[in-house]
């Protein structure tokens, strides 16, 4: 691309400084017939009018060298030109073209067909945004939801780049479009328009749906003899049938302590199961956060001081939160959990809060092992563990930021990390002190940081 570009200027600036030379050198050749005529004709010299003649062929036969050499030049940027077209009609996804008034200047073969539309009905076309998101299954609608309803051509377009999935037809048959906006400008700073560049994410849709679908499946199926294994361990346990000897004791008590952590993988499954399937429900409330918090670190305190750990909860005065306990509660313990089980003993969890108006912000401090920083962006995804952590605690599902993000998200909070191998790690949650900053439609999916 780099070489095209050169190639490109090369010639575009190559070709004006051929065609000014052609011009002045056609110039040159007719001004030097003339007077040389003139000379001849007024009884000059015979000599001069063939000196001046001679000078005004040589120019002549000059501006024609010139402009073989444009034309030359003209042909190579033609090809320039119907290569990077020929590139952008067979790309694999849809690109659109709109200038800086919305304005649509370009649509390949492949936006045609995700889009069901053709380029001649909407090339040079200036949609009405301001109607634009009634009929979303319109081109104009397309572009709308993802540029916003600006109505007039004088109001900007998006100055970054913007990314978001758009749902095209009916089920069974809808279409999944993963659409992003890429504002173009000159070096001036002056906005040239945008491309949209739409990629069908249709077949991973499915396949994530039928993942989670034999997920839930397989997880509701476990539950059950899982359970049943637990109470009559339980009741062996509890001495229901005669007391264990010492040697049997020990060998219930580690089939207890399986069963038990296959139990939280179940859980942990069905709660991603039924968050992604849009079944995880809320019932918000106002309440005190940091008492809220207060009342879970005291539960999982003997942990942490099983474990060697030093705890400090900073108590502090906040407004009240909006949030469900239940889903909060699930939240901040698996965050708490990752805390303990990735923090050597003589370390320190603290947990501080802060007001960040409108929301109150709760940051959970470890001096655990860290986490690598080309593993950040994938922190929040299904089943993802550090390599560091595999290493260190071969248990685990990778679930459980997974769970904590998509609940924040639906409190209409924010979550994010930072770490440092070897130093520690802080959870950072934000959590709306508003009923109206909670969304009508909780967000769900796997984000990357800062997603």
């Amino acid at each position: 691309m780099a070489e095209q570009k050169e190639r490109y200027t090369t010639v575009r600036h190559g070709g004006r400084g051929l065609y000014i030379g052609a011009l002045f050198c056609l110039f040159l050749a007719g001004a030097l017939f003339a007077f040389g005529a003139a000379v001849f004709l007024l009884g000059g010299s015979f000599l001069w009018g063939v000196l001046f003649g001679s000078a005004a062929f040589f120019f002549f036969v000059w501006a024609l060298w010139l402009i073989w050499i444009f034309v030359r030049a003209f042909e190579e940027m033609k090809k320039i030109f119907e290569r990077a077209e020929t590139i952008i009609a067979n790309l694999a996804d849809g690109l659109v073209e709109i200038d800086a008034s919305r304005r649509i200047l370009r649509v390949n073969r492949r936006a045609e067909e995700l889009l069901s539309f053709r380029s001649e009905r909407v090339v040079g076309v200036l949609p009405s945004f301001g109607t634009a998101l009634k009929t979303k299954d319109s081109i104009f609608g397309f572009l709308a939801a993802v540029v916003g309803e600006a109505g007039a051509p004088s109001d900007p377009l998006p100055r970054e780049s913007l990314s978001r999935e758009i749902v095209v037809g009916q089920a069974p048959r809808e279409l999944f479009l993963w659409v992003s906006f890429i504002p173009l400008s000159g070096k001036d700073g002056v906005s040239l328009g945008g491309i949209f560049i739409v990629r069908d994410s249709t077949r991973e849709k499915v396949i994530g749906r039928l993942k989670s679908e034999f997920i839930s499946i397989a997880a509701h199926q476990l539950r059950t003899p899982l359970s049943g294994v637990k109470w009559a361990l339980r009741l062996f346990l509890d001495g229901d049938f005669g007391d264990p000897t010492p040697k049997q004791r020990d060998f219930l008590e580690k089939a207890y302590g399986t069963n038990e952590r296959m139990i939280l993988l179940v859980n942990d499954l069905l709660n991603a199961s039924r968050i992604e399937e849009g079944r995880f429900g809320y019932a918000f409330q106002e309440g005190d956060v940091v008492q809220f918090f207060k009342a879970i670190v005291g539960e999982l305190l003997p942990r942490m001081q099983d474990r060697g750990l030093r705890c400090i909860f900073e108590e502090k005065v906040l407004p009240r939160a909006v949030f469900d306990p239940e889903k909060l509660r699930l939240a901040f313990t698996n965050v708490l959990d990752n805390a303990i089980e990735y923090t050597p003993s003589g370390g320190t969890i603290k947990i501080v809060f802060d007001v960040m108006s409108p929301y109150v912000r709760v940051a959970v401090h470890d001096t655990g092992v860290g986490i690598p920083s080309h593993q950040l962006e994938r922190l929040f995804t299904k089943f993802f563990r550090g390599d560091n952590v595999v290493r260190l605690q071969t248990e685990g599902t990778g679930l459980g930021l997974f769970i904590v993000k998509n609940i924040i998200l639906a409190h209409g909070g924010d979550v994010w990390v930072d770490s440092e191998v070897g130093r520690g790690t802080t959870v950072f949650i934000t959590i709306p002190t508003d009923h109206a900053l909670i969304p009508s439609i909780p967000p769900v999916g796997e984000f990357p940081m800062g997603g």
